[in-house]
């Protein structure tokens, strides 16, 4: 399946997974392999740190350091509660 170049398929996976954490299936980006063994609040965490890092403004996106702290165990919560209630 070719869906066209880098910059459209960075979209497209994109895309996915912010569908999928909606639709709170991420179960869906895991390797069959590992047979449902996987942490899943880390997981609800990891893609939500990763969609805080691809937001389109660069100045909406964290610091390295805020990264690396909310990947440590700090709250994600807090840094995803504006993404979750958008003001419009």
């Amino acid at each position: 399946m070719d869906f066209g170049g880098e910059a459209s398929q960075k979209g497209v996976m994109l895309d996915l997974v912010k569908k999928l954490h909606h639709e709170e299936k991420l179960n869906q980006l895991i390797d069959k392999d590992l047979k449902q063994n996987f942490d899943r609040v880390e997981l609800e965490q990891m893609v939500q740190v990763a969609l805080l890092c691809a937001q389109f403004n660069p100045s909406h996106r964290p610091k390295m350091s805020e990264v690396l702290s909310m990947l440590g165990g700090d709250d994600v919560a807090e840094k995803w509660k504006p993404l979750r209630n958008p003001k419009h």
